[in-house]
């Protein structure tokens, strides 16, 4: 099963390939009825069929479980203090998820215990972000997350609870002038 994400468009699709490689799609979903909104990043929970989803024009994470055979369940959203989710990062262990804002220009945290409910541990802004956070990966180790912010890279500390702190100076980016690199 693969999952994608159209683009600026309200629809999340699950689609199957079978032995020749053509892909057929097996379910879609579009945001919450009362979102309004349109989808712009996602991420698969690493252990379990659970699908997070950030809505864009609103300030919440939408969660939906999947089954087998791809089919996507709507299950509620939380919110989210920040403007326009556009990426998502969980941990290995599938007990945190990271969600940048990109006009907020903020970085949020939560508790992934029980994992059909999230809770907001923190939102925090990068010192000074140089623009939008276009996106945020974290290292092999865990140990740092990083956030394109405009043309610099930022550098936050991730501490044994998953909390983030920055202490590093941003890196810039050569060779982006004043471009914004997205991915």
């Amino acid at each position: 099963i693969v999952f994608g994400l159209e683009f600026m468009t309200s629809r999340i699709a699950t689609y199957s390939f079978n032995k020749q490689g053509l892909m057929t799609e097996l379910s879609s979903v579009g945001p919450p009825p009362t979102s309004g909104g349109e989808f712009l990043g996602e991420i698969l929970h690493p252990k379990k069929k659970i699908l997070y989803a950030g809505v864009l024009n609103r300030a919440e994470v939408s969660i939906y479980t999947y089954d087998p055979a791809g089919t996507l369940t709507f299950i509620r959203t939380v919110p989210n203090p920040g403007s326009d989710i556009c990426w998502l990062k969980t941990n290995a262990a599938g007990t945190r998820l990271y969600t940048s804002e990109s006009l907020s220009r903020t970085i949020s945290v939560y508790d992934l215990s029980d994992s059909l409910n999230p809770v907001l541990l923190q939102h925090i802004a990068p010192a000074n972000p140089a623009g939008p956070i276009t996106n945020i990966a974290l290292d092999p180790t865990e140990d740092f997350l990083y956030a394109i912010c405009g043309p610099t890279l930022r550098i936050l500390n991730v501490d044994g609870s998953g909390m983030l702190s920055e202490t590093e100076s941003p890196v810039v980016l050569t060779g982006v002038g004043t471009g914004m690199p997205l991915g």
